[in-house]
């Protein structure tokens, strides 16, 4: 069995990780950050004091095996009023004691009366609020957030895992290359504004609240040094320095890089980690422009990667951290496509591979087929 360590990036990493579960040799250990903020997880956010769930709900059910679990977690609802809440929720519960294996379903009880106990102790305002979210509040209350997904997993029968970068409760802000501050994940992703961000930024709470009150008072110049001082690296979270030093491969997965890979590549002690590594590493390219990366070339990807990964003061150099890169031909026109300047010092010491990683029915997408031919292919071991 050999152990592969995924960055997730979002949806843009869904496919690779689809094309990896299908290997049955492979334990899959997924590296993502709970920073998202928007819509009814940042409500959740907010009401609990809790790191954002949908991210890593997601995740979890990229690597079940059974789909009857990941439509449940998925199932959402707007809810209007207490009474509604809990009709949505036990009904969920019911759904998803009736998939567990017998020997499991005791956990499955036990976390739905914590949740159930929290519901009834605090108020959810009028939201759509997906099943998964609302269940899983109990374990990111707990003081091990990565033991209690472990533990969620192996009740719904899985061998994968996936990881948290960091116990602290921060929140992501972005400044663009015009100046603009996005305060928060939420406005990162939903602006699709198509400008370059220039940097991104994690805050505690309090400090949040800071800038928030700088914005409204238009003050840019002393909001932009205020995110300088008091921008956070989190602290690398229990088991996360084990999982990647252990593992057989790193994936540097495709998709949003500021709002989902970077907050995570800033991790405290995460190069570090992957340089002790013996895995074979590899970077997946995305291959459209990305929103927040209109004009990104490939070696743009790479230089970004290693720079954030460094962020907390590291000198690694891209042959240190990166040994393949993987990129797509693709089929998109010269105005959205990554453009694979290959030639670019940035690649010495790098072996790149470009095949046809796109989806023929949804141009600009990876394809799990393509994947999995891919890696037949090139024999990878595993």
């Amino acid at each position: 069995m050999k152990d592969v360590l995924v960055f997730s990036g979002g949806r843009g990493s869904s496919t690779l990780i689809k094309a990896l579960v299908k290997e049955p040799n492979l334990r899959l250990n997924i590296l993502v950050n709970a920073y998202d903020n928007g819509l009814s997880t940042g409500v959740i956010r907010e009401v609990f004091g809790i790191l954002g769930i949908s991210d890593i709900r997601k995740t979890i059910g990229t690597v079940l095996k059974n789909d009857v679990f990941s439509e449940i977690l998925e199932e959402r609802v707007k809810i209007t009023h207490k009474k509604e809440l809990f009709s949505f929720f036990d009904f969920g519960v019911k759904k998803i004691l009736d998939a567990t294996p017998e020997g499991n379903r005791r956990y499955i009880e036990k976390l739905a009366a914590d949740a159930r106990k929290l519901l009834e102790s605090f108020e959810l305002p009028e939201d759509e609020y997906a099943f998964g979210n609302i269940l899983m509040v109990p374990l990111f209350k707990s003081s091990n957030i990565n033991s209690a997904i472990s533990t969620f997993l192996k009740a719904l029968g899985s061998k994968h895992r996936v990881y948290v970068n960091s116990q602290e409760n921060l929140y992501l802000v972005a400044v663009t290359q015009s100046g603009h501050v996005l305060l928060d994940e939420a406005e990162i992703v939903g602006g699709r504004s198509s400008v370059s961000i220039e940097k991104i930024y994690l805050l505690q709470k309090d400090h949040l609240e800071i800038a928030e009150k700088l914005s409204a008072e238009n003050d840019l110049f002393e909001l932009v040094e205020f995110l300088k001082v008091n921008n956070v690296y989190p602290v690398m979270a229990d088991a996360v320095c084990d999982a990647v030093v252990a593992s057989d491969y790193i994936f540097y997965a495709p998709g949003t890089p500021h709002s989902s890979l970077y907050p995570t590549y800033v991790t405290t002690g995460l190069a570090e980690a992957i340089i002790k590594s013996n895995a074979k590493k590899v970077f997946v390219s995305n291959i459209g422009a990305d929103y927040e990366t209109p004009s990104y070339r490939l070696s743009d990807y790479i230089i970004s990667t290693v720079s954030y990964l460094n962020a907390d003061t590291s000198q690694y150099l891209a042959e240190d951290l990166i040994d393949v890169v993987l990129a797509s031909k693709g089929s998109l026109v010269d105005r959205t496509k990554v453009v694979l300047d290959t030639k670019h010092k940035v690649f010495n010491g790098l072996e790149v591979s470009v095949d046809s990683f796109e989806s023929v029915e949804h141009s600009g997408r990876h394809s799990v087929e393509a994947f999995t031919n891919f890696f037949n292919r090139a024999q990878f071991e595993w």
